[in-house]
This record gives C-alpha cells, structure tokens and sequence, in this order.
C-alpha cells in the first residue's frame, strides 16, 4: 500500500454484515478495493447475492455467479467477482502504460526499433 499498488479484496461469501464481522484481507486498510457479488432473482432482478458479506466497506459488486472456470466447472462467489474487477483493471493499467509509452515515443519522433515515426492520437 505504501508503494500505490492496487489491492482487491474479496468481500467474502458469509451473507453478513461488516458491522457484525471483521473480514480480512477486505478490511486490513481502506485503500483495498472490497469487491461484493451480484446475482439475479427468481425474476431476473439484479440483487446482492444473498452470500455475499455486504456493508459501507465494500466498494463495489459485479457478477461473480455461475462464472465457468478453465476447467468449465461453474463456480460462485466473491471471488469470482474479485477476479474480474482486477482483471477490468489491468486491462487500464495497462491501457495508460501503453498509451505512456507510445506519447514518450512520440515526443521523441523516432522509434529506435522500427524507424518510423509516431504520433499519439488522442
């Protein structure tokens, strides 16, 4: 944390309230992004899966019910939800570290490698 990565956090997968529990490593520090999971009712109702621990700690929640694995094994919970919330933000990080890269190259008007020129476009 006192380097600025990022961390994310499962909610955990016990139904409760923060208020009645202390979960770790969701509420080790403030700066970890807590992560809930979502579900869908009876009536396609998008709700707070009833499994999911829940409170003013957690950040967000995204789906993480029936997620296929690589084994195509179906699995639930706020894990799932965690991974893809850092999988989303991954995809910005690097995002940002390829657009930096090709600005620097741009400034310097010349890729050692390739030769051509470059112009970042925003």
């Amino acid at each position: 944390l006192d380097k600025n990565i990022v961390f994310v956090a499962a909610a955990g997968n016990e139904g409760k309230s923060y208020k009645d529990q202390t979960y770790y490593p969701a509420m080790y520090h403030k700066n970890i992004i807590v992560v809930g999971n979502l579900a869908e009712d009876e009536y396609g109702e998008v709700i707070r899966a009833p499994s999911s621990n829940y409170g003013k700690e957690v950040d967000l929640q995204v789906f993480g019910t029936d997620i296929e694995s690589i084994n195509k094994v179906k699995m639930t919970g706020t894990s799932q939800s965690t991974a893809i919330v850092t999988g989303r933000i991954a995809q910005h990080v690097k995002a940002y570290r390829l657009t930096e890269t090709i600005r620097k190259i741009s400034d310097q008007g010349r890729d050692n490698y390739y030769s051509p020129l470059y112009k970042f476009m925003e």
